[in-house]
C-alpha cells in the first residue's frame, strides 16, 4: 500500500533509499514546499526584515531528569531507569503571518540503566519505554491569517481535547508527534474547528528501528469542533479516522461528543461535571469487524482548597479477539492509572470506577487517585490501583514531581509498583 498520501505530496515520487526512512523523505519534501510558499509570499521583503524575524525568535532549553523504578511480578529483576532529556526549541518571530519552529531532543541514561527500553536488549527487566537517541521532535512551518485561521505543516504536536483518542504523549521522554497538515479556525470566541491530516506518527519507541516500530504510516484524519456557551459550558464533537498501512488491525473510525460544565454552588465551591459518549468501528483494511461503544462521566466538587472528582468510564468489549476499542494514539498515562496496565484494552472491555482528590498545599499540590477495574463484558474483576503524586513548582524555571503507582492484579496483568522522581528546568 502506498504511503504517499499527503495531498501536498500527491504528485511527488520521493527517491527510494535503503537508509533514509520514507517518512523523513516526505517531511523534507513538505518542508521544502512550505519554504517555497514562504519565499513566494516574501518575495518583496528585504533581507534585513527576514534577518530580524529570525533574530527575534525564541530559544528555549529544557533539561528534564527522571528516575523511574518498576517492580513487576512478571520479572525477578526490577527496572531502575535514570534518564536525562535535553530539549532545544527554536520558534521564529511571526512575519506576515508566517513562522517556523524546530525542536531537537536528546535522551541519555545516566548513572542507572537497568531497564528494558525496548531497544537495549535487557528483556529480563520490566519495560521503561524511553530508548536513548537524538531526533527532531518538531519541525514545522505555520501561517496565521487575520481572520483566525492557522495552517501548520511538518512535524507537529496534535493533541485532541480528549486524550483518550489522540495525544502527543509528552509523559514519555520521546514525545509522540505527527507529520501532518493541520488547519485550525476560530469563529469569534464561541466556535472553533480543528482538522489534521497525518501521514506518519513518530511514536515514543524511536528514533531507532525495532519492535514496537518507531513509526506508524497511513492516512489519518482528526476532526474536532468546539462550542462555548454563554454559561461557560463546552460542547466538543470529534471524529478520528485511522487507516494504517502496516497496522491494519488498529485502523478504526471513532465519533463522539462531550459536554462539560461547572455549576457554582456558592462563593467558594463549584460543581464541575462532564458526560461523553462515543462509538468506534473497524475502518479501511482492518480484517476484524467490530462495533464498540464508549461512555465517560465525571462529577466533583471544587474550591481553592480542595478538588474531589468521581468518575466512571465504560469501554465496550465483546470478548472476541480484537473486539474491543483501539486507542493506539492515545495519551493513556493517567487516564486508567499511572501503572500503564491498560494501554491495550482487553477483549472483554474495561470499566474504570475512580475517585480523585487534589489538595493544594502552598505552592505544591498533593493528589491521590483510586481506581477499581472490571470487565465490561462478563464483569470480571481486573484489580485496583492507587496513585499518589506531589507537584512542586520551584520559582518560574523549575518543577519537581513525585509519583507513585501501585496496581494490585486480579484477573488481568500482574501486581506492579512504579515510582518516579522528576526534575524539570527551563531556560
Amino acid at each position: 500500500m502506498s504511503t504517499n498520501r499527503c495531498p501536498i505530496l500527491a504528485r511527488v515520487n520521493p527517491p527510494s533509499s535503503d537508509t533514509v526512512p520514507p517518512a523523513l523523505v516526505h517531511l523534507a519534501i513538505v518542508s521544502l514546499g512550505a519554504i517555497g510558499l514562504i519565499d513566494a509570499g516574501l518575495a518583496q521583503t528585504s533581507v534585513n526584515s527576514l534577518q530580524e524575524t529570525l533574530r527575534d525568535g525564541d530559544v528555549e532549553l529544557e533539561l528534564r531528569y527522571r528516575y523511574e523504578f518498576v517492580d513487576s511480578a512478571d520479572f525477578v529483576l526490577n527496572a531502575n531507569a535514570s534518564l536525562l532529556r535535553t530539549r532545544l526549541t527554536y520558534t521564529s518571530a511571526e512575519f506576515r503571518g508566517f513562522a517556523v519552529g524546530v525542536e531537537v531532543d536528546d535522551l541519555r541514561a545516566v548513572i542507572a540503566d537497568d531497564f528494558n527500553s525496548t531497544r537495549n536488549g535487557q528483556i529480563d527487566r520490566p519495560i521503561v519505554a524511553d530508548p536513548e537517541g537524538t531526533e527532531i521532535n518538531r519541525a514545522y512551518v505555520a501561517f496565521r491569517t487575520q481572520n483566525g485561521t492557522r495552517i501548520g505543516v511538518g512535524r507537529q504536536r496534535v493533541t485532541a481535547p480528549r486524550r483518550r483518542f489522540v495525544a502527543s504523549l509528552n509523559w514519555r521522554f520521546n514525545e509522540q508527534t505527527f507529520d501532518s497538515l493541520r488547519v485550525t479556525h476560530t469563529f469569534g470566541d464561541k466556535l472553533a474547528f480543528d482538522y489534521a491530516y497525518v501521514w506518519n506518527v513518530n511514536r515514543l519507541f524511536g528514533p531507532d528501528s525495532g519492535q514496537p516500530p518507531p513509526d506508524l504510516e497511513g492516512a489519518l484524519h482528526f476532526l474536532d469542533g468546539r462550542y462555548i456557551f454563554d454559561s461557560g459550558a463546552v460542547l466538543h464533537g470529534y471524529g478520528y479516522f485511522l487507516d494504517f498501512d502496516d497496522a491494519a488491525s488498529q485502523s478504526s473510525a471513532s465519533t463522539g461528543a462531550q459536554f462539560s460544565a461547572t455549576q457554582p454552588l456558592n462563593d467558594t465551591w463549584s460543581l464541575p461535571y462532564s458526560i461523553e459518549v462515543a462509538h468506534q468501528s473497524d475502518y479501511a483494511d482492518n480484517p476484524i469487524g467490530y462495533d464498540t461503544s464508549y461512555f465517560n462521566a465525571q462529577v466533583g466538587v471544587s474550591s481553592n482548597r480542595l478538588r474531589v472528582t468521581a468518575g466512571f468510564e465504560h469501554i465496550e468489549g465483546d470478548g472476541t479477539p480484537g473486539g474491543s476499542m483501539k486507542t493506539p494514539l492515545a495519551g493513556l498515562n493517567g487516564i486508567n492509572g499511572w501503572a500503564d496496565q491498560f494501554v491495550t484494552i482487553p477483549d472483554d472491555g474495561l470499566e474504570d470506577l475512580s475517585l480523585r482528590v487534589a489538595i493544594p498545599i502552598g505552592p505544591t499540590e498533593l493528589s491521590v487517585a483510586a481506581h477499581e477495574y472490571t470487565a465490561s463484558h462478563g464483569n470480571a474483576d481486573y484489580g485496583d490501583e492507587l496513585n499518589v503524586a506531589l507537584i512542586w513548582p520551584i520559582g518560574e524555571r523549575y518543577d519537581l514531581l513525585f509519583r507513585y503507582a501501585d496496581y494490585r492484579a486480579a484477573s488481568h496483568a500482574v501486581d506492579t509498583t512504579k515510582a518516579w522522581v522528576m526534575l524539570t528546568a527551563r531556560f
